[in-house]
């Protein structure tokens, strides 16, 4: 008797049977969207370069640039910062009350319904997929019972509507795909039991983990758009799994008539963000970028050979040469042993054909293309150059300089990478001395998102507060050895003269003024340094590595140069309050202590009460070879 009731119910097998053909039709159509899905997330999750292989050089390390990626992901950074308001104006006068509240009630249900986090998700896959899509529903089992909105981001690779359509409003049907536990879905609802056959596929994204589904079954959202006798167009909803259905609206009594929702839309807003004809879906950045990506990448990688390879000598070795190859390898012997006599025949060196300039301009033009594709605003500067870049440039010129047997001097550190790196010379033998500058000791990456961020584009950009207290450390601990300032005072309006394209900026800073304040305020008086650790890298150190040995001290025989510093003096750094020939400061809102009260140069009183009272008393210093520090 059930079996009959169940039969004559609006939604049975029969009707079930044909909307999973339906189904089957639709998947058919996205079936190329579907795999490009797929194929871009995999791009993006696992690495493009593991989907490279070149056979012929085996084991080969196999660069892999950030570009895309950081494209991507300051894209989904700028529209966080532009998260909407909402706000409901009013269509006429006697509209405005109602507009109102309106207005201070919807913040509080998408609050209650975490969108910002939907949001974030629905941008991620915009960005990546092309098409972002957000369900609205209403969940009565919300709010203990009563009901409330429920907000997702959606997974655009399980939705399926009619091939061709624009707007997925004009589809007749849509289904949504999902996995879920089949005990829990047989505990929820036991018409299930003894239907564990599944008899739809779902498309998935491919897990390094291998993800299992054995003990999952495909869940049938279908929705869909009928006529009722007035010939008015209702949205129906129907929940099948393993052929089984689970809900049907038309089979309740209460919305059988009146269609799941009022409104008669289907739940869900697609946002493609690069529109394609006949298809609510659109395409992303992967599909944009994804070639100019693996171009970047295998240049670099053949670059990255041809450096190494041109790095090392290596030789044309004769088997009857004689020669202990052994020792010939071992880079640190001074002497290599012969049996008999060598000539160019037996042994000589193998030479390495140089980078050439035209290969270097493609891989700069395609960088430039993705660039242009990609993120240009003042938060892409340090994502394009990155700290392991620095640590690459230092370890690269300790070789050098350890090739030419020549001291080196590292300008402008700014990460503890590079330091690590310089550390590591000095622990071969070799005379390493470091630079680095206020704005890497006070001033982080974040300042690039503030709305004058053009303002702190220099090179290299500004970084972690973790690099930021690897520097103070290494000042601390006697691992720097001066403190400069880099200074140069753009103004604002030649900052925008790259058009806020951070690449088209100009680069650098003002701050020679402020520097002795900054150190004091946040060295000495923080703890971090003392006052001598602060002359040391003012002055001491400074004098001695660029040649001026009479300087940086005072003793006789010495050139009278004295400060009297006023640790009184109190203030707060502003965009105009300095001397500079700009109207801003990278440092504006700074509070500071102590300051230069008098200045004594060659035995002149120049500066009186913080005022120059003689001008023009510079003159050039003839300098002598650097003295050795360490």
């Amino acid at each position: 008797m059930e079996d009959t009731r169940a039969e004559a119910l609006p939604i049975g097998a029969a009707e079930t049977a044909a909307a999973l053909q339906t189904l089957q039709r639709y998947k058919a159509g996205k079936a190329a969207l579907d795999k490009r899905l797929i194929d871009n997330e995999l791009w993006f999750r696992m690495g493009h370069w593991k989907n490279y292989r070149d056979p012929l050089m085996p084991g080969k390390a196999q660069p892999s640039s950030g570009w895309l990626f950081n494209s991507i992901a300051n894209k989904h950074a700028d529209a966080m910062d532009n998260y909407p308001e909402p706000m409901v104006l009013p269509r006429a006068a006697d509209d405005q009350a109602t507009a109102q509240a309106l207005s201070s009630v919807l913040p509080v249900v998408l609050e209650q319904a975490d969108y910002e986090q939907v949001y974030s998700d629905v941008w991620w896959r915009k960005l990546k997929q092309g098409t972002g899509v957000t369900g609205i529903f209403w969940d009565p089992a919300a709010r203990g019972g009563l009901g409330d909105i429920a907000v997702r981001s959606v997974n655009l690779l399980m939705l399926y509507w009619e091939p061709g359509v624009q707007d997925i409003q004009d589809s007749p049907d849509l289904f949504h795909l999902s996995l879920e536990d089949t005990a829990r879905l047989t505990a929820q609802y036991p018409q299930l039991a003894g239907h564990a056959a599944g008899v739809v596929d779902v498309p998935r994204y491919i897990h390094e983990d291998g993800q299992t589904t054995a003990n999952k079954s495909v869940v049938v959202d279908w929705y869909y758009k009928r006529p009722d006798e007035s010939g008015k167009l209702r949205l129906h909803y129907c929940k099948l799994c393993n052929g089984v259905v689970l809900y049907a609206s038309q089979n309740d009594p209460a919305l059988a008539a009146r269609g799941l929702y009022d409104h008669g839309k289907y739940p869900f807003v697609f946002d493609p963000l690069f529109v394609e004809e006949d298809s609510p879906a659109g395409f992303g950045y992967i599909d944009v970028m994804k070639d100019c990506q693996n171009a970047i990448d295998r240049m670099n990688h053949a670059m990255d050979e041809n450096v190494l390879l041109a790095s090392r000598q290596r030789y044309v070795l004769s088997d009857t040469a004689g020669v202990n190859e052994e020792e010939l390898a071992d880079l640190s012997r001074d002497i290599v042993h012969v049996v008999g006599r060598l000539n160019e025949d037996s042994f000589r060196p193998l030479q390495t054909a140089g980078l050439q300039g035209n290969s270097l301009s493609y891989r700069n033009s395609r960088i430039e293309e993705l660039k242009e594709q990609g993120e240009t605003k003042p938060w892409g500067h340090p994502v394009s150059r990155p700290a392991e870049v620095e640590a690459e440039a230092v370890a690269r010129y300790m070789r050098i300089a350890q090739l030419a047997g020549t001291p080196a001097y590292v300008v402008h550190l700014s990460t503890e990478e590079g330091l690590i790196e310089a550390q590591r010379a000095r622990a071969r033998g070799q005379e390493v001395y470091l630079e680095t500058c206020p704005q890497y000791l006070l001033l982080t990456d974040d300042r690039y998102r503030d709305p004058d961020g053009v303002k702190f584009i220099m090179s290299p950009p500004l970084r972690k507060d973790a690099d930021r207290e690897a520097l103070w450390q290494g000042l601390k601990e006697g691992a720097l050895d001066t403190i400069g300032t880099d200074h140069c005072s753009f103004t604002m309006k030649q900052k925008m003269l790259g058009g806020g394209k951070f690449f088209k900026t100009p680069n650098g800073g003002a701050g020679v003024q402020h520097r002795g304040q900054l150190i004091y305020t946040y060295g000495v008086c923080e703890g971090r340094l003392t006052l001598e650790d602060m002359v040391k890298y003012l002055s001491y150190n400074p004098s001695r590595l660029f040649g001026m040995p009479d300087r940086g001290e005072i003793a006789e025989e010495k050139a009278a140069d004295i400060v009297i510093w006023d640790p009184s003096v109190s203030g707060t750094i502003t965009d105009t309050n300095h001397a500079y020939n700009c109207d801003n400061s990278v440092f504006a809102g700074f509070d500071v202590k102590g300051a230069a009260r008098h200045v004594i140069i060659n035995g002149e009183h120049i500066v009186e009460n913080g005022s120059i009272k003689l001008e023009g008393r510079g003159r050039y210093i003839s300098r002598t070879g650097y003295m050795k520090l360490r």
